[in-house]
Parts: C-alpha cells; sequence; structure tokens
C-alpha cells in the first residue's frame, strides 16, 4: 500500500498550472461574485449567504488533492468598494514529498475602500521533504479590511508524523510593508507540532499565534 505522502508524481512531473480569479461587488445590497476564472486544479464552489446578503461565503478547491513538486497555483482575489467576503477551502492543503522541484503558490488580494474580507483557509498539512513557497500579499486601501490567518502543520501530527527535511517558505505582505515568514527546514524546532507564523517585523520576532486584523489606518497591527 502507498501512503499520501509518497504521492507517485513520475506521470506529472511538469506540475499544474493552476490559475483562479475571483471579484466581488456590492450590488443592491448585497455582496455578489461577479467575476469568476478557473483552470485546473482551482476551483470555487457557488456562493453562499449564511450571514445574511450582506458577507458573501465562498470555498475554494483543489481538486487535485494536493500540492507536489512543479506546481504553480496562483489565486487573484479582488474585492470592490463596501463588498464583504469571507474564503476558505474546502479540506487542508497537502504539501506531498517532492520530486527535486518546487511547489510554489501566489495569492494577490486587493480590498477596496470600505471593504472587508474574512481570509480563513483551513490549515496547510508540510509532509516531509516537500519543497515549497507561497507569496501573500494583501494590498488594504483607506477603510479597509481583512481578517485572516495562515496555519501549517508539520506532517500529521496524529500519526507521529514530523517534518524532517524539505522547506516551506510562507512569505505574507501588506502592501509596502513585508512580514517575512521564515524558510522552515530540516531540524528547525518549527518543524514539528502546530504553528501559524513565526515573523520577522522591522527586526522584531512574532510568532503569531491568533487570527491577524490589519487595518492600514492603524499603526499598532
Amino acid at each position: 500500500m502507498q501512503f499520501a505522502n509518497d504521492f507517485n508524481t513520475s506521470n506529472h512531473h511538469q506540475g499544474w498550472q493552476g490559475d483562479l480569479q475571483l471579484t466581488f461587488a456590492h450590488r443592491d445590497d448585497a455582496t455578489q461574485m461577479v467575476y469568476e476564472h478557473v483552470k485546473a486544479p482551482l476551483k470555487v464552489q457557488r456562493p453562499f449567504y449564511p450571514e445574511g446578503t450582506a458577507v458573501c461565503h465562498s470555498v475554494i478547491l483543489h481538486t487535485a488533492g494536493g500540492v507536489v513538486g512543479g506546481d504553480r497555483l496562483n489565486l487573484n482575489l479582488q474585492l470592490q468598494p463596501q463588498s464583504q467576503a469571507l474564503i476558505t477551502t474546502a479540506a487542508a492543503n497537502k504539501l506531498y514529498r517532492s520530486n527535486g522541484l518546487q511547489a510554489q503558490q501566489t495569492v494577490q488580494i486587493e480590498i477596496a475602500t470600505g471593504a472587508c474580507l474574512e481570509w480563513l483557509p483551513q490549515e496547510t498539512i508540510a509532509f516531509d521533504q516537500a519543497l515549497y513557497r507561497q507569496d501573500l500579499r494583501i494590498e488594504l486601501a483607506p477603510d479597509a479590511h481583512w481578517l485572516g490567518w495562515e496555519i501549517t502543520r508539520f506532517g500529521r501530527t496524529a500519526r507521529g508524523e514530523q517534518f524532517v527535511a524539505g522547506e516551506c517558505d510562507r512569505t505574507p505582505k501588506f502592501g509596502s510593508r513585508v512580514v517575512r515568514c521564515g524558510s522552515i527546514a530540516s531540524g528547525s524546532p518549527a518543524a514539528k507540532p502546530f504553528f501559524i507564523a513565526r515573523m520577522d517585523w522591522q527586526g522584531t520576532q512574532l510568532l503569531v499565534v491568533l487570527p491577524l486584523w490589519a487595518n492600514p489606518l492603524n499603526e499598532n497591527w
């Protein structure tokens, strides 16, 4: 039997070139998804409104079941003025053992004046020997808001798995403010149970263990 972290990439060595572009707008007293472009393996479910029409809930799917070496995934999310959205994922993102190539994901988020995005993806599980880089950029207009998290689990900890070799580099940026998340590699103390992000911002080491509320008018975030 072959386990998930021994995912066979021999027939998929060039990787996926996935793309997802979504635009949300405030129309008729509701937030609507007004533009959608998808390219496999990324898809999005039909929007729904458990909080009422003001907040549009959307769920992103990765139909391939996980990320392997050579994958290139791009997500571009735009919220027009006064729109409100909550975006999550259908399942945990899985980073499988690399075939020697690095997997890369780029997430570009633009939030216009008066808009609010709750970015709440499920955790990312990095299997041993994964090679992965994510660039997350959030552009906030005046009076725009972003509430979000990025959670990384190194191995399936309930099974006693550990992240012994490989690299997981996740880099959040808020406009011109770069919040560098340390590259986690073989032997790192962080590469064991569960953490959100170890960050170095303006020379200060931060361990973020709670959601981060970002407002460009608040100099303390």
